[in-house]
């Protein structure tokens, strides 16, 4: 929707940067990497052995106490150290180093020297990682120790002596190992060169920090920074050096947004920045990469004192590597002044559920006294702001999601040539107010009508589209944006209490067109099954003219050998924008009867004795119900039986309408069949056993479980709960697949919906669909892949 992302992305950005204020103090923090060490110690000089092993250490313990945390070398009487200088490091390597208390004294040491035999060998420790942070190790308390020592691999080791009395004890450690893989080596000195993972990112720093590309940048460059912002920015580092580090600024470019500035596969090495003076604050922006090779973990920039940060990527694309924005709460955001999230295209950016969790986060950011906090969402699909309600109480902050897209899969049917009428969803701003009623423009127009205004609010969340494009297979609307440049009132902006909150949300839902308002018949029997002719479900569809005009269906509701139970205000009504779909219900009329002639017999038949007007009926109140017929194998589970009598020795019943059918050829009872049904499109109302409407609705296109089918009035049911009941012709059978069951679609295949009615989407060939039951249609097995949408398919 907006066509001109960059200008707002760069005024966006360098406004951000203006709003940065104070600074604060930061911490060179360490993670905790610890490690259990055993040692023999005696007044003489005794040998230990050292062996790795990656699980957890245990000895026996004694009474004498010493404490130690690495491997253990031979001890004199006395405490002793042995210390090597240490080089610089890379964070391509990860060297950590210890700190061990004994008593009586405490050592410190970078390298160990392990003694076995008379052979002395200097043994190096290596982290798996190729990234570090700042580590301190932290002590761990042991007795005094055996002879043998064992050591995690990844901890570095050092050597401890303790002075013990002539008995050799033992102790029982477990070993705890805490490691970060972008921890900051202990034993970094201001000569130490940093490196990143990802050049281009390092060349970024040093144009930001102003050292050549071909020098080496140091711990020392960090330390030494005396401005009071540090911004790295790889929007302003593309547009210097568009081609390289070496290349120079291209004159006829002088913006980019954040989205087309170069990827960057890791942010190792940014973890350094912890250095930085305590004054200093540090602006980064950056467009974290997403192919498979990409490591968009935020790690790297926790401790650092962040005075704005723009993070651009893949936040909710599964197909693709995504930034887990939760991280944020774990970076140090008290003095920022800027916190956006874009994503790289439509509809990749922040979620609805992401916002939902990052809410606290951000509340507390905006709350952080720096004055106006800047709060950006690039690409989101939003739409409840609500969750942002605590940033209204701060010194200011403004909101600002000018590129939100919202994907309703709630289809739009529309008829070709005539307005389209139709409900927006909800759009919530940060105070809970539905905003939805301010949009004014669609994208699915002809050409010479998309301009802002094109779209009508007929009153809260509905809307009019006239001059809509018939080859449009999406409806697309919501606020103008910027076409052609900002346009007022082409997005919305709200000042709530000390919040500004701007949007341009654009709502994109299925839009099916037809040639003609249409009204399908669907004849059912009893049970809500299709009356079947020549094996064909009978089916019939009219068209009318235009929305609103009548139709009769009165001529078309006769169905040889079947009786219309239906009501007939059925069979009036006018046609609608969306397709209508009508079920009429029929009962079986007995074999000697057909709808269009009734056979009489020439003498009245008297009963032998009175007919028994009250029959015995079930618990509920409810019609005792002629369910099968056992000539042939027929469902008349709509007859009630008013009454029984006799008629020349043999049993009839009376049935509702006063005619009489022999007792023999029907069992006299309800089904006892259980089973899984699913509704059809629309909702229906339940019934109790009396035939009155309760003040409940079933919804469309849910499962529910039956344990009986009823008669009601005449009408058949399932029971679904405890006086509880659902008409038969509004919902059908549904067998359940195993979990994770799955289609294979070896052909393109359409779509049907539950009704058998063929869809205008289709699914590609050799694609899975996740599938959790199925139906028969016309007898054909089709499983259902989404709501009300189903395939004939294989399990696979």
């Amino acid at each position: 929707m907006l066509l001109n992302k960059k200008c707002v992305y760069l005024g966006i950005s360098l406004f951000s940067a203006m709003l940065l204020t104070a600074t604060s103090t930061q911490e060179a923090k360490a993670a905790t990497t610890t490690s259990t060490t055993t040692a023999t110690t005696s007044p003489t000089s005794t040998s230990t052995s050292t062996t790795s092993t990656p699980a957890k250490t245990t000895t026996t313990s004694q009474p004498m106490t010493a404490t130690a945390t690495t491997s253990s070398t031979t001890t004199a009487p006395t405490a002793t150290q042995t210390t090597t200088s240490a080089t610089p490091v890379l964070p391509a390597t990860t060297s950590t180093s210890s700190t061990t208390t004994a008593q009586p004294t405490t050592t410190t040491a970078k390298t160990t020297t392990a003694t076995t035999g008379s052979t002395t060998t200097p043994v190096t420790t290596t982290s798996a990682s190729s990234s570090t942070t700042p580590t301190t190790a932290t002590p761990v308390a042991t007795t005094a120790t055996s002879s043998t020592s064992t050591t995690v691999p990844t901890t570095s080791t050092t050597t401890t002596t303790a002075t013990t009395a002539a008995t050799t004890t033992q102790t029982t450690t477990t070993s705890t190992v805490t490691t970060n893989p972008y921890a900051i080596p202990a034993n970094v000195t201001d000569d130490t060169v940093i490196t990143f993972t990802d050049p281009t990112l390092g060349y970024a720093v040093k144009d930001a920090l102003k050292i050549p590309y071909n020098s080496n940048l140091t711990v020392g460059d960090i330390k030494a920074y005396s401005n009071p912002y540090l911004s790295v920015s790889m929007d302003n580092y593309d547009l210097r050096h568009p081609n390289g580090p070496a290349s120079t600024p291209d004159p006829n470019i002088n913006h980019m947004a954040d989205i087309d500035s170069t990827p960057i596969e890791s942010l190792n090495g940014m973890q350094y920045f912890q250095l930085l003076p305590a004054k200093a604050g540090l602006i980064l922006q950056v467009n974290l990469a997403s192919d498979p090779k990409a490591d968009p973990d935020l790690t790297p920039l926790e401790n650092i004192n962040l005075a704005g940060l723009d993070l651009a990527g893949n936040f909710s694309d599964p197909t693709a590597k995504e930034i887990d924005p939760i991280q944020v709460e774990k970076l140090n955001l008290s003095n920022s002044s800027s916190l956006k999230f874009e994503g790289t295209k439509t509809g990749n950016g922040i979620t609805q559920a992401q916002l939902t969790q990052l809410a606290p986060t951000i509340n507390k950011y905006a709350n952080n006294g720096q004055g106006f906090n800047m709060i950006g969402f690039g690409n989101s699909s939003i739409s409840d702001f609500s969750p942002l309600k605590g940033t209204e109480t701060g010194k200011g902050a403004m909101i600002n999601a000018v590129t939100n897209t919202i994907n309703d899969p709630t289809p739009v049917y529309a008829v070709t040539g005539q307005p389209i009428a139709f409900t927006a969803p909800k759009l919530l701003d940060p105070s809970g107010t539905d905003i939805a009623p301010l949009y004014n423009y669609s994208g699915s127009t002809t050409s010479a009508y998309l301009k802002m205004g094109n779209l009508t609010n007929v009153g809260g969340d509905n809307f009019v589209l006239n001059n809509a494009d018939p080859t449009a297979t999406v409806l697309s609307y919501g606020n103008y944006g910027f076409h052609n440049g900002y346009v007022s009132g082409s997005m919305v902006q709200e000042n709530l209490g000390n919040t500004y909150f701007q949007t341009a949300t654009t709502v994109n839902q299925p839009l099916i067109f037809q040639a003609h308002p249409t009204v399908t018949i669907n004849y059912v029997d009893a049970t809500g099954k299709p009356i079947m002719v020549k094996g064909t479900a009978l089916t019939k569809t009219l068209s009318g003219t235009t929305i609103g005009s009548a139709f009769d269906l009165t001529a078309d509701s006769t169905v040889d050998g079947y009786k219309l139970t239906s009501p007939v205000s059925l069979l009036k009504g006018t046609y609608t924008q969306n397709p209508q779909t009508i079920e009429l219900a029929y009962s079986a009329l007995p074999k000697k009867e057909s709808s269009s002639t009734t056979a009489k017999p020439t003498k009245p038949v008297k009963p032998n004795k009175p007919i028994d007007k009250h029959p015995a009926k079930p618990s509920g109140g409810r019609e005792q119900i002629v369910i099968h017929n056992t000539t042939d194998g027929s469902y008349l589970s709509d007859i009630g039986v008013h009454g029984t009598t006799t008629i020349n020795g043999k049993p009839f019943y009376l049935l509702d309408d006063g005619e009489l059918i022999e007792v023999q050829d029907y069992d006299a009872t309800a089904s006892t069949k259980t089973g899984i049904l699913i509704t059809y499109e629309s909702p229906v109302k339940l019934m109790d056993g009396h035939g009155r409407y309760l003040n409940l609705d079933s919804e469309p296109n849910t499962k529910w479980k039956y344990d009986e089918l009823v008669a009601i009035n005449g009408k058949g049911y399932y029971r679904i709960a405890t006086d509880k009941y659902l008409v038969l012709d509004q919902a059908t059978e549904f067998t359940p697949a195993p979990p994770k069951s799955k289609v294979h679609l070896t052909a393109k295949t359409y779509l049907y919906d539950s009704r058998g009615r063929r869809l205008r989407r289709a699914l590609p060939a050799n694609s899975y669909w996740r599938t959790d039951g199925y139906i028969m249609i016309h007898g054909i097995k089709m499983y259902r892949v989404a709501t009300d949408e189903y395939v004939e398919a294989k399990l696979f």
